[in-house]
């Protein structure tokens, strides 16, 4: 999946709701680290899909 998405917001979403959904901790605190890093814009929209787990990931 990494590998043949762009890496665009709508990415993000899925991928951080997928790995949430599976409960996939270790990766889901990567994938969002991975999301600071590489500087992705996100829409208010984004950002209010992803909120929960970009706010408590800054703590």
């Amino acid at each position: 999946m990494d590998q043949n998405w762009h890496r665009g917001e709508e990415y993000w979403i899925w991928k951080i709701r997928y790995l949430a959904e599976r409960k996939m901790g270790k990766e889901l605190k990567q994938s969002l680290q991975a999301l600071k890093e590489e500087h992705i814009y996100l829409s208010s929209r984004g950002k209010e899909a992803l909120g929960f787990w970009l706010d408590g990931s800054k703590k």
